[in-house]
Formats: structure tokens, C-alpha cells, sequence
């Protein structure tokens, strides 16, 4: 396998040196999915998106399998991503991307830029960069910023100067443009389209919250169900506590709502599941955490009977249109 520098891909995903990296190990997505290890960058993926959707995505650290993941991970989010069809979700998850590398950028050694500067094409002279790449670049700064507008600007020979930190910035705009780009999702697993679903529904607008009183606990899926009588007799597992508070808070629940239904725990204590249920949904902690897929709750030994569904999101949602 070819030397890969994966602290550095880990920072920057969106370089073509990271697709090769991910084309040297030889599996499809859905055989990475299946992977003991590479199988967790699905998950990480579709927290990706959330975090940068919702305005926390933050860098990771880590060991070499944590960069591998984090690398992978990209990889998933583009694919959810671009599954969706929304140009809106699109534009705001490649922004997000865009602003976390923009971050390292300032700190990084000048070698460095230079790579990534001639692996986004950018082929400045010098401070200088050619006035049709720039033109394609800044549409969205001009609109806001007038100072970038093409007829505010010095050109000579059909180069306009910039100084560094809008070199820096127009590197920003250029990862954005890139991560934009369309990727093949012909081949992609079913269970991607589903969770793309959901990403799309929840994101397309506000997202909605409701009351006790609107959450139809019959519409439930049968896992959902066995756990919240497992809580009420007070035998219920780490694993069915996290599946069942990120399924209410998905479902659009209300923290004191979540915790109603939780209040039913014999071992009962507010402040400890305030707590954690605050810290999964992001409210005290950089990530919010999603609601296992039905892969995943089978593997935690929690499903209770075959539906034919891939997300108890779906499984809800079916239901009360159903209903309806």
C-alpha cells in the first residue's frame, strides 16, 4: 500500500490524495459498512452531516484508525449528502466542511498550502490569481462583501492581487466549490437512500418539535415499545437507554418530554438523566447523536421482531401515515 500522510488527509478529506488513499483499500461501501473496523465510519458519517447541518462540526484527534475513520467518514457524509438531492443541504454541509479546513489553513505551513493550493487547481503567480478563476470563486462573497466584486478590485494582465488572508478565504471558497461536486451514488447501499431520507426531511425546514400528546406511542416500533417496558420494569440496558432517548429526541420530543417518559424508570433520577439526555442532543456535548440505524440495534440484541425496515424512524413515520 502506498505511504499516506493521514494526520494531514484526516484535516483535509476533500483532496484528491484522500480518494486514493480510500481506493487503495480495496472495498465497496457496502463491504466497508460490513467492516469490524471501517464499519463504524457509517455511523461517524451520518454524524458528520448532523453536526455540520446544525452548525458543531468540530475537529476529531486521534490515533491512525481515528484518522482512517475520520477520513471514511467524509466519504459517507458526501454520499448522504448528495442522496438527499437538496441543493440547499448540499451548499450548507460543504460550507461547514469549508470553514473546519479554513481553520487548520491559517495554522498550516506554507509547503503545505502550496499542495493543497495545486491539488484544488488554484495555479496562482505568486499573490496573484487569474481573474476567470477568481471570478468563479468569490459569487457568494460579492454578494455580501462588495470589496470582492471584480470591478472593485486591480487587475493587470488578467491577474487580480490578493493579500493572504484573502488567499486563505478564496482557498475556503474553492473547498467549497469541490465538496459541491457531484459524486456517483448509483451503487449505494439501500440503508444510505433511507438515512438520506430522513436527513432530508429533517432539514428541509424547521425542524418540528411535539408534545406527549402528539407522539402516537401505538405507531412505535416493536423495539421502541420492549424497551420502554423494560425501563418501566427497571431491567433495561445502557444500550436500549441510548437507542430509546435518541429515537424520542428524533422524533422531534423535547428534552422534558423525554424525560416524562424516562421519569418511569423504578431507579429514577432527574438531574443524572437530564443530564445525558442534554448531552445527547448535542446541548452538552459538540455532538448530537442520531438514533441507531435497525443493523445496529440488532447488533446491541434489541430487536424484537423482523419489520422489514432499515431505521425506527421509518418504521414511525410509515405508521402514522398509515394512520392518517
Amino acid at each position: 500500500m502506498a505511504d499516506f500522510d493521514l494526520k494531514l488527509l484526516a484535516k483535509y478529506p476533500f483532496l484528491n490524495r484522500s480518494r486514493e488513499y480510500v481506493s487503495s483499500l480495496g472495498m465497496s461501501i457496502a463491504e466497508m459498512q460490513k467492516h469490524p473496523i471501517y464499519g463504524s465510519s457509517f455511523e461517524m458519517g451520518r454524524n458528520r452531516v448532523h453536526e455540520a447541518l446544525e452548525g458543531r462540526l468540530s475537529p476529531k484527534e486521534g490515533d491512525r484508525i481515528s484518522r482512517e475513520l475520520t477520513i471514511l467518514s467524509f466519504v459517507v457524509a458526501r454520499i448522504l449528502v448528495n442522496l438527499t438531492r437538496n441543493k440547499s443541504i448540499m451548499r450548507r454541509y460543504a460550507r461547514a466542511e469549508a470553514r473546519q479546513a479554513h481553520g487548520f489553513l491559517i495554522r498550516e505551513d506554507e509547503n503545505v498550502l502550496g499542495e493543497i493550493k495545486k491539488d484544488l487547481g488554484l495555479r496562482m503567480q505568486g499573490n496573484r490569481i487569474h481573474y476567470i478563476r477568481y471570478v468563479q470563486l468569490i459569487q457568494d462573497l460579492a454578494k455580501r462583501k462588495p470589496e470582492w466584486k471584480l470591478v472593485n478590485r486591480r487587475m493587470h494582465k488578467g491577474f487580480i492581487e490578493i493579500n493572504k488572508v484573502e488567499e486563505l478565504t478564496i482557498m475556503r471558497e474553492s473547498i467549497m466549490d469541490r465538496i459541491m461536486s457531484p459524486v456517483n451514488v448509483s451503487k449505494t447501499p439501500q440503508e444510505f437512500r433511507e438515512i438520506a431520507n430522513i436527513i432530508n426531511n429533517r432539514y428541509s425546514g424547521s425542524p418540528s418539535k411535539i408534545s406527549m400528546k402528539e407522539l402516537d406511542m401505538e405507531a412505535l416500533p416493536p423495539c421502541i415499545k420492549e424497551i420502554i417496558a423494560s425501563l418501566e420494569a427497571g431491567s433495561i440496558s445502557h444500550n436500549g437507554m441510548f437507542v430509546l432517548a435518541t429515537c424520542l429526541l428524533d422524533l422531534g420530543l423535547k428534552t422534558d418530554n423525554v424525560l416524562e417518559i424516562f421519569s418511569r424508570y423504578p431507579g429514577y433520577s432527574e438531574e443524572r438523566s437530564r443530564y445525558q439526555i442534554e448531552f445527547l442532543s448535542g446541548k452538552k456535548s459538540p455532538t448530537r447523536y442520531s438514533c441507531p440505524t435497525c443493523a445496529r440495534i440488532k447488533g446491541y440484541g434489541l430487536c424484537v421482531q423482523e419489520c422489514n425496515i432499515k431505521h425506527p424512524l421509518m418504521y414511525y413515520r410509515d405508521k402514522r401515515k398509515k394512520k392518517k
